[in-house]
């Protein structure tokens, strides 16, 4: 006795596609005691971290390439940002001289270079 009777023409519904939405990744902060320990953290090949210094205002990036050797590594340190311009920063018109100023030295130093070259001669 045959329990089995195939539904004829029996083709199952696709199931409709339901859209996954993208879940960005979150990074997880790693810290480090210090930049010898972020120097020594295995990583596996092919591969970046972003190592937090828990002592100092900094941070540090590695990378390895796909044999698994460590480039070299980045150092970052934090500082404040302040509308104040630097103290030791020279503007631009304290660095170059203008024509003007250049023609008048050049005018200066003209008459004595002359009078050197009629004493040598």
């Amino acid at each position: 006795m045959n329990y089995y009777q195939p539904m004829p023409n029996y083709r199952p519904m696709p199931q409709p596609m339901i859209p996954q939405q993208m879940v960005p990744q979150q990074e997880e902060i790693l810290y480090v005691p210090n930049q010898q320990a972020a120097e020594a953290y295995l990583m596996a090949p092919n591969s970046f971290v972003r190592l937090w210094d828990a002592q100092a205002p900094r941070f540090y990036e590695k990378r390895t390439d796909p044999q698994g050797r460590p480039f070299p590594m980045d150092v970052y340190e934090f500082h404040k940002v302040t509308d104040e311009p630097k103290k030791d920063e020279i503007s631009m018109s304290e660095q170059f001289v203008t024509r003007k100023e250049f023609d008048e030295l050049r005018a200066k130093l003209e008459p004595k270079k002359k009078k050197g070259e009629e004493s040598n001669g």
